[in-house]
Formats: structure tokens, sequence, C-alpha cells
């Protein structure tokens, strides 16, 4: 049987390990070698969106962050407009895309679907979006 003292001491060699533990810093910690916000307008023409071709404007906002040891955070936001090629608007796309990543020996390409709501159809069509994300921050939007 174990007597009070005895645990005592456990607990307090215990508490000491942990503490001596937590003040112990990593032998490495990354550091980020690029950290920027991104603004970009896109506008084009898409095929078959809710049953036409029409323009679309599309604003892209995000975050990314790359790190010396190649880890990579992109963040985006979409938001896009569709109109009939005679300016009047037949719908509407929202997302948010987030991926961490590490950067192989090429750029990384991120590749997504938004779903388009069409007005008064109800209809809903996918269109795709994406980007190409570059070591040195370099980011290229593509739809």
């Amino acid at each position: 049987m174990i007597n009070k003292n005895t645990m005592s001491v456990f607990a307090i060699v215990a508490i000491a390990v942990m503490m001596v533990a937590s003040s112990i810093a990593p032998a490495y910690a990354a550091k980020k070698v690029f950290d920027n916000n991104f603004y970009s307008q896109i506008s084009g023409t898409a095929y078959n969106v809710c049953g036409q071709t029409a323009n679309y404007d599309a604003t892209v906002r995000g975050h990314i962050t790359i790190w010396d040891n190649d880890k990579v955070i992109y963040k985006e936001r979409y938001s896009v407009t569709y109109t009939d090629l005679n300016g009047k608007h037949i719908g509407n796309a929202h997302t948010s895309y987030i991926d961490v990543d590490q950067f192989g020996d090429g750029p990384q390409v991120y590749n997504e679907t938004i779903k388009v709501t069409c007005d008064g159809q109800g209809q809903i069509y996918n269109s795709h979006h994406g980007a190409t994300v570059h070591r040195d921050g370099t980011i290229t939007l593509h739809s």
C-alpha cells in the first residue's frame, strides 16, 4: 500500500516533468515566406448556364500563406453573377474553398465546382473554377 507522502512525491515529480517538457522549444519552427490577401475580378462567357450562353462577372477574394517547409494554406471566396447575352440577370453563385497542403515538385492546382442558382427556374448548374498557386505566391485564376 502506498502512503500519502509517497503519492505527494509522485505528484510533485510528475508536475516537474510536465513543466520541463512544456518549456522545451521545438528544434525547428517553420517560418512564413509568403503571407498575403488577394482580390481579383474575372469576366467571361460560359456555355449552357441556366440553359443558355451567359456572361459572368466573378469576384474572387482570398488569402494564401506559404511556409519555408513547403506547407501552403489557400483560402478563397467566389461570388459570381451571370447575365444573358442581352444583359438580363439569370443567376448567381457563391462559394468558399479552403485547402491545406504541401507543395510538391510543381505548383498547386485547386479546382472546384460552384453551384449556380438560376433565376425563376430553380435549376442548378455546375460551374468549374479554380486557381494555380506557385511557390512564390503568384496565383493564376481560371474558369
